[in-house]
């Protein structure tokens, strides 16, 4: 199944593939790294999926010996568990991001009314033509940029792991949809 998705969906599958590329790519570098970026809103997002060390304590209640256990976690990664996890958990925080820029956007030009659901945006009927208009100005705004590099050279830098940037450039190279047509379709995203 997973091969038929790939084929049939490769663009989705090749970021995707390009994120576990330069992760493993830290992790032979430094196995007890920390895979933290600032998002395009700002928020400091952090991917750490730790091992975990449990402690027993004995302690006597009365007559009776009881348990208590404290986990700590450990330096040592969750490799495959994080590996897993990085492409949901950017793509999340991207939302996210996208997503409080719209608020705060529409909040300055007087938009108070919201519903927001993980990414989907609601507000009051009168305040529709602005909030679909800031939506995608957002979503253009912030896709101007290459956000897979930025992402990918944060985190290299972050655990001061040297790389060849033309590579890194080259396996982000953007693809061939046109960004400005965010900004003309007629009822939003398609």
């Amino acid at each position: 199944l997973l091969e038929v998705a790939e084929e049939r969906l490769p663009a989705p599958f090749h970021g995707m593939n390009i994120i576990k590329k330069w992760i493993n790519v830290i992790f032979k570098k430094n196995s007890e790294a920390s895979f933290m970026y600032v998002n395009p809103a700002g928020f400091l997002v952090t991917n750490n999926y730790k091992e975990v060390s449990q402690t027993k304590i004995n302690y006597r209640f009365l007559t009776k010996v009881k348990s208590i256990y404290f986990d700590s976690f450990t330096k040592k990664n969750k490799i495959q568990k994080l590996i897993n996890a990085i492409c949901p958990n950017i793509i999340h925080s991207l939302d996210a991001a996208h997503m409080t820029k719209v608020i705060n956007r529409c909040f300055e030009l007087g938009v108070r009314n919201f519903v927001m659901v993980h990414d989907s945006f609601g507000c009051h009927p009168n305040d529709m033509i602005i909030m679909k208009k800031v939506v995608a100005e957002e979503f253009y705004n912030m896709y101007q940029c290459n956000v897979l590099y930025e992402i990918i050279e944060q985190m290299l830098k972050y655990n001061n792991i040297e790389f060849d940037d033309n590579e890194l450039k080259e396996d982000c190279k953007r693809g061939d949809f046109n960004l400005d047509e965010i900004l003309v379709q007629k009822f939003g995203f398609k």
